[in-house]
């Protein structure tokens, strides 16, 4: 009789080999069979028998152990000792997976309609433990920003998008709770939970290395100034760790590494890692799975990298993944600059790429970045305290989040910080395994603690006493992106202690307090049709208010006499501010400029145009460098200084001139500028076409506003 001895967690294709077989998920085992088969025991060897499996029974049910019967062990046999020196070197859940796969022929997992099936453990298995995600950075810190990176989507998707960061741990049933600050994470990692922590894993999102954090739309808007807590967060960070919970470390493009590159110091005792996270690379393309292990090539992720001890062996991260996308901003490991000045603000030539893995010790590589970086590590623990991912680019778990692969790649993080493997043993059930939470986290937090590692913030001009002035006709009725962003702007711009004000209009206007306005952006509301000239009388109201910055949010266009009414009441009531922003969001319908072009005519303006997506850009400005050339055009004569300021000169010129009929004064103006002028021979023909351009304008060219594309 020959038995074929497994060795893994399924030796694929031994049932074709021999007539009896035997195998167990946990290796060690396998050493009881075998002794049991050569000892005096009355069980019946047909036990060992194995059938064609049934594959789907496998996957629901992680793998079917054969080897429980077994009770005997006689240490003497020789046999014993020679399978004590064979190693583990497949990961054969994937392999089994990939034939049911192919059984199936669902193709290679790409497809990113409805709840993801076949993950790295049977499905509902993680339905008892939690997953803290803590968002340093969100686009409510900076309105440049696009409105979805935001911790709003982490448990709610985008416009018509599939996967948030919650529908894509859907299929284990992770749950999942968030905190913005270090205080409210301190707390939630710190709650003992019958001598346990609540969560996991963890899930830090960096961001950059100033006192700041972003403001919380579900508590009207207040900003947390508890900053000086992040020293307290780290060793909270660590605590957790040692405890055996899970860390996943996103960064960013420099300089969001900040909380990442500061908990590196502290692992492993401080000195051990040399490694930091920073630099830039564009990204925005595909990564190709590899099967050597060696990742020698840019561009690839490691689908063969298996952690294998004497008792366990773990899965690959990349189950399942064949693709996935990199991201559109990418941080790349590299050798400590030891300046944090040059970390976090440095250009890639001023930082040095690691390219020897072996200077990752005890972190193994995941993935290169298309330029060639290391852009995703992890680190296994053998002991008692948990698993590590780095990742360099969470964009993608917000923006991209239905693009190649991402919401896989996120699953399978989550999945493998569960070490459910590791915990088997150490539970020695595996119910153990997937019910384990880290021991509660017993330290002293000092909630008056200093951190005196921020960096000066960038000046940003919050002095200006702001009006809002919000479109809330009925065309933006359920536009998530529309409200996204008007939710973004109020956390970037709005100040309640600063006085500043907050209306809405359509064909009426309205006053709302912060309580009305958290409704508002909730409601998703809208109603009848868009008069934009009570922005006017909205200002004249609050004349007494002296707002200096004006910012209008649309997603329209209005007709002719709506511009015209509002050129006249600007001037009637002497309406003047320091500074218009003026935001058009695209929601289906038609945009242009008109609504906000009368306000922005004569004072520094900029006019932006968010698409369905959520990305920002900027189509017109006029600069208080403008203005001062269009108040002193007398001071142009010749061709030289012409040119150098006719940027200035064309845009103070469209800013008067858009949605304007026929100007007569401007036209007696720009003649005296021309007759000033004397052009070089060889010169004419740019000066002509120069002139033509303005003179365009300034005869009604632009009365009829072009559409925006987006």
């Amino acid at each position: 009789m020959v038995i074929g001895i497994g060795v893994g967690q399924y030796p694929y294709g031994i049932e074709k080999l021999f007539p009896y077989m035997v195998y167990s998920r946990q290796p060690s085992k396998i050493i009881e069979a075998i002794a049991l088969s050569f000892s005096d025991s009355k069980t019946n060897i047909s036990d060992l028998t194995f059938k064609e499996p049934n594959y789907n029974e496998l996957v629901e049910n992680n793998i079917l152990n054969y080897v429980n019967i077994f009770k005997n062990y006689k240490s003497e046999s020789i046999l014993v000792s020679f399978l004590k020196e064979i190693g583990i070197f497949l990961n054969s859940y994937t392999t089994y997976v990939n034939e049911i796969n192919d059984e199936k022929k669902d193709g290679k997992f790409q497809t990113i309609e409805g709840v993801m099936q076949y993950g790295m453990y049977p499905k509902d298995s993680f339905q008892n433990k939690k997953i803290l995600i803590i968002m340093l950075y969100s686009a409510e810190m900076n309105f440049r920003e696009n409105p979805y990176l935001s911790y709003r989507y982490i448990k709610h998707s985008q416009g018509k998008k599939i996967y948030c960061i919650q529908k894509a741990l859907e299929f284990l049933k992770i749950q999942v709770d968030y905190a913005i600050d270090y205080e409210t994470a301190i707390k939630k990692l710190t709650e003992d939970k019958n001598g346990h922590c609540d969560y996991y894993a963890c899930l830090i999102l960096s961001g950059e290395p100033y006192a700041d954090l972003p403001r919380n739309i579900n508590n009207y808007f207040k900003k947390n100034t508890k900053t000086n807590l992040l020293g307290e967060f780290i060793n909270v960070i660590i605590q957790f760790w040692k405890n055996g919970g899970g860390l996943g470390l996103f960064s960013d493009n420099a300089p969001f590494t900040f909380q990442t590159n500061l908990i590196l110091e502290k692992l492993f005792g401080g000195d051990y890692i040399q490694f930091r996270v920073g630099g830039f690379h564009e990204g925005k393309k595909i990564l190709k799975g590899e099967e050597s292990g060696i990742l020698k090539e840019k561009g690839t992720f490691n689908r063969k990298v298996n952690i294998i001890n004497n008792q366990y062996e773990r899965p690959v991260i990349t189950h399942c993944l064949y693709e996935m996308y990199e991201g559109n901003t990418v941080s790349y490991i590299i050798e400590n600059p030891k300046d944090d000045k040059i970390l976090y603000f440095g250009k890639n030539e001023d930082l040095k790429m690691i390219t020897d893995p072996k200077k990752l010790i005890p972190f193994i590589p995941l993935s290169k970045d298309s330029d060639g970086g290391y852009n995703s590590l992890f680190y296994c623990s053998n002991g008692n305290e948990g698993d590590i991912i780095i990742d360099c680019s969470y964009t993608k778990f917000f923006l991209e989040m239905d693009t190649t692969g991402t919401p896989r790649y996120l699953m399978n993080i989550c999945s493998w910080l569960g070490a459910i493997e590791k915990h088997e043993i150490l539970k020695d059930s595996l119910e153990g395994a997937f019910n384990f939470k880290p021991k509660s986290i017993n330290i002293k937090i000092n909630w008056d603690a200093k951190f005196n590692r921020f960096m000066d913030i960038k000046s940003h001009d919050k002095n200006m006493k702001t009006l809002f002035v919000v479109d809330d006709s009925g065309s933006v009725s359920n536009q998530d992106i529309y409200f996204a962003k008007v939710s973004q702007l109020i956390c970037t711009n709005y100040f309640e202690e600063r006085g500043d004000a907050f209306y809405i209009w359509n064909q009426n206007f309205a006053k709302l307090s912060l309580y009305e306005i958290e409704n508002f952006i909730n409601d998703q509301d809208g109603d009848k049709g868009t008069s934009s000239s009570l922005i006017a009388q909205i200002a004249y109201i609050e004349r007494e208010n002296k707002f200096e910055h004006l910012i209008i949010i649309t997603d329209g266009d209005v007709k002719k006499e709506e511009i015209d009414k509002s050129d006249k009441l600007i001037k009637e009531f002497n309406l003047r501010f320091s500074l218009v922003s003026t935001f058009i969001i695209d929601t289906g319908d038609i945009k242009s400029e008109s609504v906000g072009c009368p306000y922005s005519r004569d004072c520094p303006s900029f006019t932006y145009i968010v698409d369905s997506q959520g990305n920002q850009r900027e189509i017109s400005s006029l600069l208080k460098e403008d203005i001062e050339v269009y108040n002193n055009l007398n001071k142009i004569v010749s061709y030289n200084d012409f040119i150098l300021k006719y940027g200035n000169i064309y845009r103070s010129f469209r800013a008067k001139c858009l949605g304007k009929d026929i100007n007569d004064e401007l036209k007696i103006k720009f003649n005296n500028l021309k007759k000033m002028i004397k052009v070089p021979k060889g010169k004419e023909e740019d000066f002509k076409n120069k002139i033509e351009e303005i003179e365009y304008m300034i005869n009604g060219g632009l009365r009829n506003i072009k559409p925006i594309a987006t």
